[in-house]
């Protein structure tokens, strides 16, 4: 045990090993055990404890030596109660002789063995108390001295600042660990929200309140045909350069959301409705302009197709309808000639065929994109339903001819032969139809291993160009000089195209103005 009034050289080097010792972990129970074990060691305690003030405001033993695992776990000092608490309250050192009958403090546990002396020292970081450190000895010891508490005073100081610089490191370390946990928190929702941008069929452009592009979508991308890392810190005018939305992003930014359309050419025309809003933070301040770019071609088509089925149900429709009206009405208000009524009733019938077809081909293209197309699939014989057609056709019109000279052999289709007898009228009536001046048509088979293909070609006034990819849309007429005064609807083709993919087959078409068609269609050839 250190004697009385020791040399301050050994005292100080002593306190240098403590502090080497203690300041070697971060630790905290490593740092609050190193000071147990050394003091208890210095001293030749029979007993100690090192306790610090929880969250709660109250001492609890976090080390000790020689005391039971019972007093350890239930002990919890209030602040100013007994020899820790106010010690810890008041900040003082305590020197005490024998068992303490003082009344500043309380007895807190009922001690059958005597105790000959005891310690008790604050810990103290920057006049501020985190705890006391405590040694008690027994009668067969010697008493401690006022040397001893100076002593343990100095050691409290350095293990003061262990303790805070382990505790501040254990704060550090929460820290971080909270952080990393966030950041998997954040990067988990990071790939969510990317998960989310990227499976997005609109576009999404998002810029900071100077107009610079902060990020984009893959459909973005797409429609622009731009990379990402093209546009990441350029202007939003790069995409929308002529298109006029600087006055929208200007309201996104005085926290207004506005709409408009706009139409692309990337390479073919494309209708977009654009909403511009604001970009805000959790305090609903204004930080940027996003760009949302809904692609509203589609419901334009159809928007532009009921305009042109009004158009042409005021038209075609009506056409028929007022030639029938007109021929009956003269019918019913005349005497006529028997050759002259037969004349009229000729023409009312032809015009009410002419208006049967026409709601029956509605019908039919209204069935076939609704799927309510039953196909009625077996072997089809192609040569002998188109030489059972031609005669028909032949008869309606007598400056053409159609010309079919079949191959030796060709194998049977799979197909719904009703669809398929629709499929060559419709093509054979449109080459008949679109070849005012008569001519040959030639119809010409061919096939490979799997696919028969079925060319019809005409010597008629032919398609331009520019007007072939849209050629098979529903409603969509050709319109040119040569096309003028021949009737139609523009659902014929729309509705080959249709009973052609049906069965799993293809329709094109070759042509030039002036040059005449070939419309080809392929099947697929019968299993066996």
């Amino acid at each position: 045990m250190v004697q009385p009034k020791s040399q301050d050289r050994e005292e100080f080097f002593k306190l240098y090993e403590i502090s080497r010792v203690i300041n070697s972990s971060l630790d905290l129970k490593t740092v609050l055990q190193f000071i147990m074990n050394i003091t208890n060691d210095i001293f030749k305690a029979e007993a100690g404890s090192i306790m610090l003030i929880n969250s709660e405001g109250k001492l609890i033993i976090e080390v000790a030596q020689g005391l039971s695992e019972e007093v350890i776990r239930n002990t919890e000092v209030v602040l100013g109660e007994g020899i820790a608490g106010w010690v810890a309250q008041k900040g003082e050192p305590l020197l005490l002789d024998g068992k303490v009958e003082d009344s500043r403090f309380t007895a807190l546990v009922d001690r059958k063995d005597v105790i000959k002396s005891s310690l008790c020292v604050p810990l103290k970081t920057k006049e501020k108390i985190i705890g006391v450190l405590m040694l008690r000895n027994p009668t067969s010891s010697p008493k401690f001295t006022t040397d001893h508490l100076r002593f343990l005073s100095a050691i409290a100081d350095q293990a003061a600042i262990a303790v805070e610089n382990a505790r501040l490191y254990r704060g550090e370390k929460e820290r971080v660990e909270e952080m990393v946990r966030l950041n998997e928190t954040l990067s988990y929702e990071k790939m969510k929200v990317e998960a989310i941008l990227s499976s997005m069929a609109d576009a999404l452009v998002v810029t900071n309140l100077s107009g610079d592009i902060l990020t984009t979508n893959p459909a973005a991308e797409r429609i622009f045909g731009i990379d990402r890392s093209l546009l990441l810190g350029r202007s939003y005018q790069l995409l929308f350069s002529g298109i006029g939305l600087e006055d929208l992003w200007k309201k996104g930014l005085h926290g207004k959301t506005s709409f408009t359309e706009i139409s692309l050419k990337k390479p073919k025309e494309l209708f977009f409705r654009v909403i511009v809003s604001p970009m805000r933070n959790v305090d609903g301040a204004v930080q940027g302009v996003i760009f949302l770019l809904q692609d509203i071609t589609e419901l334009k088509r159809v928007t532009q197709m009921k305009s042109e089925i009004v158009s042409m149900v005021t038209h075609d429709l009506k056409t028929p309808l007022t030639s029938i009206q007109g021929f009956v009405e003269v019918i019913l208000s005349r005497d006529l000639p028997p050759e002259t009524l037969h004349n009229y009733l000729v023409i009312v019938n032809e015009e009410t065929v002419r208006l049967v077809r026409l709601i029956n081909n509605l019908l039919d293209l209204a069935k076939l994109e609704a799927g309510e197309f039953k196909l009625n699939q077996r072997p089809v014989d192609l040569i002998k339903i188109i030489r059972s057609i031609i005669p028909t056709l032949t008869l309606r019109s007598s400056n053409h001819e159609i010309v079919f000279v079949p191959p030796a052999f060709v194998p049977k289709v799979f197909a719904d032969e009703d669809l398929i007898i629709q499929v060559l009228n419709n093509l054979l009536s449109n080459a008949i139809k679109y070849s005012p001046e008569g001519g040959k048509i030639t119809i010409n088979l061919r096939w490979s291993e799997n696919l028969v293909e079925v060319d019809i070609s005409d010597q008629g006034i032919g398609i331009p160009h520019e007007k072939l990819p849209r050629l098979f849309d529903r409603f969509y007429r050709v319109d040119s000089k040569a096309s003028k005064g021949i009737a139609g609807t523009g659902l014929g083709l729309a509705n080959v195209k249709y009973i052609v993919e049906a069965h799993g087959g293809h329709l094109r078409v070759r042509s030039g103005e002036g040059k005449g068609s070939t419309f080809t269609f392929s099947l697929p050839v019968a299993a066996g």
